[in-house]
């Protein structure tokens, strides 16, 4: 069982995993020695979050805007950002906000090049996640930073791979390697 007040997390089990996230506190609140309650306190976040774990984020904030870009709804992009990631907008990582604020400001230039690319599709028709993977990947490539093209064709693919139908990976992996 599950219980969310104020802001603390309580579960009622026998059997507990504890993230590494969270500090533990114990209060047995039942004489049965299998039920206890656990208060879960989310602490400060002080490690840094993996560049894979970055590169997942900035492509769902990516898909988060094209979606609000495609219903010709307009939003703040650091409301967007730091409400997404429940974090002030100064603290998120500069990777991800460079990828996403440079994905939207190149946007039309990346895709007339992935248009180029495939010319048998049209962008707007194939998959919004596919789309925002093919945006994160040139803009990461181009924009951002400079890393070999198979690394970033590497990341663009396991993204693919954990979001998209089987065998959509194959499809960003050769764009990208034309594209890029």
């Amino acid at each position: 069982m599950l219980i969310i007040l104020n802001n603390y997390i309580f579960f009622i089990c026998n059997i507990i995993i504890v993230e590494s996230f969270f500090t533990l506190q114990w209060r047995k609140i039942i004489p049965e020695p299998s039920c206890y309650v656990i208060k879960y306190k989310p602490i400060e976040l002080t490690m840094e979050i993996s560049r894979n774990k970055n590169q997942d984020l900035a492509m769902m904030l990516i898909y988060e805007s094209l979606t609000y870009v495609y219903m010709d709804i307009e939003f703040d992009i650091e409301k967007l950002i730091s409400n997404h990631l429940e974090m002030n907008y100064d603290e998120v990582d500069l990777f991800i906000k460079q990828t996403v604020i440079k994905s939207l400001i190149n946007k039309d230039e990346i895709i007339e090049d992935i248009q180029k690319k495939m010319p048998n599709w049209k962008f707007d028709r194939i998959n919004r996640l596919a789309q925002a993977i093919l945006l994160q990947a040139v803009t990461h490539y181009r924009y951002v930073e400079k890393v070999d093209k198979t690394i970033v064709i590497d990341n663009a693919v396991k993204l693919a791979k954990k979001y998209l139908d089987e065998g959509d990976y194959r499809f960003i992996n050769a764009v990208l390697d034309s594209v890029l």
